[in-house]
């Protein structure tokens, strides 16, 4: 009785292991049809269509998707399979190496060729490093930096000179250069401040203290309006506007703008003011 149970024993544990052999060899078979469909020329990607850049070079961004989807996964599937070609990750590298885009889009034209549509952000502001014109990177609306700016003449773009920020920060692209609602509120007070005056950029000094550089025809002073950050906008433009339109300076602005050196307005409830060849008045 004893043999007879080891004798079905052993012939269950054969049968079990050819059932295994028998398994493995189909799944061995199986991946080794899918890893080859993976490869067939009908259905992997061949062709990278660029569409909608203007600054970016389309053979960078084939390059990189080329780059993206070449190799494997798990040594076996093609990563150039239009079913399972890495969209994602794929999106995330061209966004991360390729700051300039603001928004992108991938799909499949077919199945060999690969369409990458894209918007490029539009440079809104020139930022530099204080006392430079050589200097500067483009920044989005949102202070966003973005690309290397080329050397410009003029005044093409309206430009914010910095020192702390070249100073803090290494790499300057794909930075932030400060938070949006501050970024927001200086720029809203700046379009307030050219009710009254034309203003041709912004300075911001290690100390903290700000400038609006103004452009006056016929002033070759310089003329700035001094201000600071953390003081309360509102009030500041507030102060400025009654000053502006009481005398004296009301009056002085209109005979001698030509002349005018400076408007200071980092004092509580003050606007101090000097025009060339006077003292200072309050």
């Amino acid at each position: 009785m004893l043999l007879n149970r080891k004798s079905i024993y052993r012939q269950r544990r054969r049968v079990l292991i050819r059932k295994i052999g028998l398994i493995s060899v189909l799944f061995i078979a199986l991946l080794w049809g899918l890893s080859y469909f993976s490869r067939h020329p009908k259905v992997i990607i061949q062709n990278i269509l660029v569409e909608g850049n203007r600054v970016i070079p389309a053979e960078e961004i084939k390059d990189t998707v080329l780059e993206k989807i070449s190799g494997n996964y798990f040594f076996l599937f093609s990563k150039k399979n239009f079913l399972i070609y890495p969209k994602r990750s794929l999106e995330k590298d061209l966004l991360d190496k390729f700051h300039r885009i603001e928004y992108l889009s991938i799909k499949r034209l077919d199945r060999n060729t690969l369409a990458v549509s894209l918007k490029e952000w539009q440079g809104k502001y020139l930022l530099c490093e204080m006392n430079s014109d050589d200097d500067c990177y483009f920044m989005n609306s949102s202070g966003f930096v973005f690309d290397k700016a080329p050397n410009f003449s003029g005044s093409v773009y309206f430009r914010i000179y910095s020192s702390n920020f070249f100073k803090e920060t290494d790499d300057l692209i794909g930075q932030t250069f400060m938070p949006m609602e501050e970024f927001a509120e200086l720029l809203d007070f700046k379009e307030k401040i050219g009710k009254f005056f034309q203003i041709k950029a912004l300075e911001i000094g290690e100390n903290g203290d700000y400038k609006f550089l103004l452009e006056i025809d016929g002033n070759n002073l310089n003329p700035y309006i001094a201000f600071k950050k953390s003081g309360d906008f509102d009030k500041i433009f507030d102060n400025l506007a009654l000053a502006i339109g009481a005398e004296p300076l009301s009056l002085e602005l209109k005979d001698k703008i030509d002349s005018l050196e400076y408007l200071d307005l980092r004092y509580d409830n003050k606007v101090l003011y000097k025009f060339s060849a006077q003292g200072e008045k309050q």
